[in-house]
Formats: C-alpha cells, structure tokens, sequence
C-alpha cells in the first residue's frame, strides 16, 4: 500500500478509526482524526498546542468545550446529503467532548494555533456553497473553514463529485511559500464513495515526476498530499465525497495549476467555466439589501442640449444603492433596503415605487427632523456627453442612524451592498459600519460600491480614508478607476494599475475586484488569479449613466446563480447595454428574459 495512504481500522476505546499527526505524515502543520460512535458513546481530548474543528460528517451530536456547549448538532445522515455540515471550531489550550445522540462520524481537524479565538459553532447556512466547473469536470465545493473566517492555520472544506467527474481539476499544487502566486500547505484528503464498495482514483506527482504516484482509494481512507498536484477522478457508478484539511505557514490558499493542462482554466475549454469565488448562505429570508441612498433622478426631457436650456424633466427613483436594489428585485430577487427617506411627498414616492418593485421596506424610516430627499439633474447634451448635477444638502438618507439598522434583518440576507455615499456624512457613515460589521458576524456577503460623489464629502482625503474602511471588510469591490485612485492616494503617488488595485484589496477580505472603464467596459479580477476583460455591448446609447449599477445588479444575480465569473460579467455587460438605451434608470432596470434576449441577438449578430 503506498505511504500516502491511510486506512481506516476498527475503532480504539474512544471511537477513533483513523489518525493523522504530523509526526506520523512527516509534515509539520495537519493532524486529522475520525471517530466513529455509537448513540450514548462519547471521548474527551484535549487541544493541547492545536485549533480544531470538529465536523459532524453524518449523524447528531453534542459538543462542549471548556467554556461552550453545542448540543443537538447535526442534520444530514450520511455526507452525501445535499446539505453542508454542522461544525464546532475549538481552540488551542482547551478541550473538546463529543457525545453521540445517534450512530455518528466525526472529523477533528487540527493545526499549530496560540488559542487567540473562542469555540463557536459553524451552522449548515453559514457554509458557503458553489459549483464549481462544468461538464465532466463540475462538482460541488462547501467552503466550511474558508480564509475569510476567523482560524489561526486551519482551512477545511467539502467536495461532492459526481460519478464520471473529476475533481481537484485541472491539477493544482500548493507546496512552495511563493506568496502571492503560491501558498505552501499540506492537506489530508478524506474519502467516502457511494456506493460504499466503490472506489476513486487520486494521482500525487510533480513536475519532474520524481514523485508519480495513482492510488486507487476505498470509502474511509485518507490520502496525504505533502507535495505536488493531486486531482482525483470518481469513476463511473460511483459518487465520490472528500473532505480536505490544510495547513502551512501562512494562511492563503494560492495555486499553480499544472503548465500541461493549465490551459483547461485559462483559455475557457468548452464545457469548462471559471470558478465563482463567492458563497451566499443557505436558507435566509431574503436574497440582498441595500443601504444608502434613494432619492429622485430628474432626467432631462429635451436632450442634446444644455441644462440651462432644459426646461422639463421626468421624476425617477434613483441613488446607487436603490437602483442596484431595484435591478436584483427585476430579476426575481428578494429584496430589502435600509435607509432613511423624507417626510414628504418625494419620501412616499420612493417608499412606494420601492413597495411596488417587492423590494421590503421594512426598513426604510421617514426621518422627521426636516430633511429632505437629495435632488439628481442629468444633462443630456449627447450619448456620450453626459452629466449630472445633485442637491445633497440636509439630505434624508444621510440621516440613517446606528439604530436604524437590526442585526437580526441582516443576518436573515445573503447579502448587503452598502454604497460609499453612506460613509460620507455621520450619522450614516456609523449605521453603514455597524451593518458590515454584522454581516461579517453572520456570514452575510458583503459588496461594497465606491459611489464617489463629490458634493456632500469634505475632502478627497476623507474620502479616500473611509472608503478604505469598508473595501477592507468587503468580499466584492466595485468602482471606476478615479474611484480607486483616490483611496490609494493615501500611501504616495499613484501606480493606476489594475491588478494592483485588485491584489491590495485581496490582501484583506476580498475575493472579487471590479474596476469599472465607462464605455470600455470592465476588468474582473479573482483573488484566485484570474482575470476577466469585459467587453461592451452595441446599444443606441442615450445616455451613460446608470450602466454601472445595471451592472452591478446583473453581476451580483450571477454570482447569486453561481455562475462563472465570465458569464457573470457578460450578464451585467448586456444589461448595462439596455438601461443605457433608455431615458430611465431605475424603470428600465431589465429582467432576466430581456438580458438574455439581448446576449442571444448579439451572438447571431457576431456569427
């Protein structure tokens, strides 16, 4: 049997059927171990100098740590349940006990930890969950201990891959501290198949192949990935399930993909997409909320000439934040928004156009200190010679207070935008904080729009300080290139570069960059190392504003779908392309049907 395998064996007198030390893998950070217990049996162990998460593979199961108890944790009965586990993170210098409630599998992951965090419980709706690839290479990935989570060394996540699939594909290594291209990190592989009597086939080798080694793997074995690419492939009739442990130095998850194959990734092989990065949580009430501003766009009537010529103009809800809400509720979302509005006829007028979109308003408060609702004049004077002119002075959506904003709303969203002119003035800049910072508590996906509108900051150096803030607890940025400039402006003289811009924000939460060119479209980049060079539809533009927020809600609905992040951007390529078409923003935000209709004309257009 080769040395990168372990079996499981009967259990010892605590339940324990397979285990991993360091010691025993001849590595220096993972350590893996399985029990298998019957309903009433238990075990206690101590940390020692390790962070562990327990993760409750099947069956029920009460935790308690020194100072915690989880009890009655588990729902799925076997691992390939379509639903993500229950799991307990402990820290080092504690203990952990495990009391069966029914026949239970239990995986403790450990690595080298100071103890910094406390015990907490990691719920099935707190796992983020993507398919990842298509065709024969697509399976589904639960990211239950990601870096975006609070962990010292440990990162842990679950692979379901279809028989006839493969996965861990193309071939990706992680086994050099090359940071930022690549991250050194041993990593276990723990294998189920169903059926039980079923097997998988995992290849460990190198690029000089002095390490070559294809293993045939049974359901309970472990595999040790010290080094080299490591793919595996579930033969026909056959599901197979692994969960993956790793563990290094610094805690990044970097790969380099196999040079021979690298091209499955790169160059978009039919049947093959690039990875979604971000994970919305399961079972919440509502899909996205919105926070900031809503007010009135007044648009031009008499176009191609000056505002001072203009003389009528056509009343529309608009603010960033609101349009994107108002463009994701267009494409079947379920929607929310939090802000404040004024007590007047403008302030009804966008509760209820916000009412009849089936955006929740719950959370939308009529300010009564006298505020009024910020004031958008758009100039016209051609497609492309476009301008806007705003009245943001005592402005009711810069009045949204900390209170206004309940953890409980948020935590019950997948995900919240919050736009940068809420940080402009307090007390709004303090309620967007408190809002990111509770669904960061909650695993709620954070987008952050940079919306850099001049007229109600202070400084640019402001600006650029607090906007910083939140790209820094954001997981999707988004914002034109004189939006990013002016954040790092801060630290020198500008680089204006774009792949820089995207890996400074990656060095903290984020995962996905947008930089935003006007009419010469957009680059996507992923914390994984990719990018994506977006292209403009054809359109009989208008005028250009409210393309970057048709965007943005048709983006974020792809990454809600778990689509590539090529197709997402196409998406939001091609609604863009409509609102720009029309005299509206928010009226003309598209619905699904409409956005696809237009990819599919330009693609029998192009043929």
């Amino acid at each position: 049997m080769s040395k990168f395998i372990v079996r499981s064996g009967e259990p010892d007198e605590t339940g324990c059927v397979l285990r991993v030390t360091p010691e025993s893998a001849g590595w220096n950070y993972v350590g893996f171990e399985v029990y298998r217990l019957s309903a009433g049996q238990s075990f206690k162990r101590g940390t020692g100098n390790q962070e562990v998460l327990a993760v409750v593979l099947s069956g029920i199961a009460s935790i308690f740590t020194k100072r915690s108890s989880f009890e009655n944790i588990g729902r799925r009965m076997s691992v390939f349940e379509p639903i993500p586990p229950y799991s307990v993170y402990v820290p080092a210098e504690d203990h952990i006990r495990v009391e069966a409630r029914t026949d239970l599998e239990i995986a403790l992951c450990a690595a080298p930890a100071d103890g910094r965090l406390e015990a907490r419980l990691i719920a099935p709706e707190q796992v983020g969950v993507e398919r990842r690839g298509s065709g024969n290479m697509e399976r589904i990935v639960r990211n239950i201990l990601p870096e975006q989570e609070p962990a010292e060394r440990l990162l842990v996540v679950e692979v379901f891959t279809p028989s006839g699939h493969w996965s861990s594909y193309p071939p990706h290594k992680h086994d050099v501290n090359n940071l930022p291209d690549e991250s050194q990190l041993e990593e276990t592989y723990y294998h189920k198949l169903s059926p039980e009597q079923g097997f998988a086939v995992q290849r460990i080798y190198s690029d000089d192949l002095a390490l070559d080694e294809t293993l045939a793997v049974r359901s309970g074995d472990a595999v040790l990935v010290p080094r080299g690419y490591h793919p595996v492939s579930a033969p026909p009739g056959y599901d197979s399930y692994y969960l993956n442990v790793m563990a290094g130095p610094v805690r990044t998850w970097k790969f380099h993909n196999d040079p021979d194959h690298a091209w499955l990734a790169s160059q978009g092989m039919k049947g093959v997409e690039h990875a979604n990065p971000i994970r919305f949580a399961e079972g919440r009430t509502l899909d996205f909320i919105g926070l900031g501003r809503a007010c009135i766009d007044l648009n031009a009537n008499e176009i191609h000439r000056p505002l001072e010529e203009t003389a009528t103009f056509t009343k529309y809800v608009g603010g960033s934040p609101a349009n994107i809400t108002i463009a994701l509720a267009k494409l079947g979302m379920k929607t929310g928004f939090i802000g404040r509005v004024s007590d007047d006829a403008h302030g009804r007028f966008i509760v209820q156009y916000l009412q009849k979109s089936n955006i929740d308003t719950d959370f939308v408060v009529t300010d009564r200190s006298g505020s009024v609702t910020g004031l958008t004049f758009t100039e016209i004077k051609s497609p492309t010679d476009c301008s806007i002119l705003m009245y943001r002075d005592n402005a009711a959506d810069l009045k949204l207070e900390p209170a206004d904003v309940s953890e409980d709303y948020i935590r019950n969203s997948k995900a919240l935008l919050i736009s940068g002119t809420a940080l402009a003035q307090s007390p709004s800049r303090e309620a967007a904080f408190k809002a990111m910072d509770f669904a960061a508590k909650h695993g709620v996906v954070i987008f952050f729009d940079i919306d850099y509108r001049p007229y109600t900051w202070k400084s640019a150096e402001e600006t650029g300080l607090y906007c910083r803030l939140a790209a820094e607890k954001s997981d999707c940025v988004i914002g034109g290139r004189e939006e990013f400039d002016l954040i790092e402006a801060l630290d020198g003289p500008l680089l204006q570069q774009d792949e820089a811009t995207a890996k400074r924000w990656f060095n903290h939460r984020a995962k996905i960059v947008v930089v935003k060119r006007g009419g010469e479209g957009n680059t996507v980049f992923s914390a994984a190392g990719e990018r994506f060079e977006g292209f403009v539809f054809p359109a009989k533009v208008v005028k250009t504003f409210g393309a970057g927020d048709s965007f943005a809600g048709a983006f974020i609905y792809g990454l809600m779908q778990g689509w590539s992040l090529d197709r997402c951007q196409r998406f939001g390529s091609a609604s863009a392309s409509i609102v720009v078409s029309s005299h509206s923003c928010s009226d003309a935000m598209p619905t699904v049907r409409q956005i696809e209709d237009r990819i599919d004309l330009y693609m029998k257009e192009k043929r």
